[in-house]
């Protein structure tokens, strides 16, 4: 959502209370937006680590597991790193102007 604010794009997370859309719809705009010019590895992580979310939090009989959270570091590290990038950059761009 910081993301979305630096790029001036907020609106399109919203709907018309103001109110931010569910992951699932982020995501989908996340993916599509190219303002961000995400990587395709970015791409294909996104959903996945929100099935994972999803697992851990809705399914009553699954508990992740270490093993589940490793076989996601390569997922979360690319995410992380694509979304600090284009924040950071957007603020460093406008630090300097």
């Amino acid at each position: 959502m910081r993301c979305s604010r630096s790029t001036g794009i907020a609106s399109k997370i919203q709907n018309t209370a103001g109110d931010f859309f569910y992951l699932r719809d982020l995501i989908g705009v996340l993916v599509t937006e190219r303002t961000w010019n995400l990587s395709r590895n970015t791409k294909t992580a996104l959903p996945r680590l929100k099935n994972a979310g999803n697992m851990s939090a809705h399914s009553r009989r699954f508990i992740a597991q270490r093993q589940d959270i490793d076989r996601l570091m390569s997922d979360l590290r690319a995410v992380f790193a694509a979304l600090v990038l284009a924040d950071s950059l957007r603020v460093t761009h406008r630090l300097r102007e």
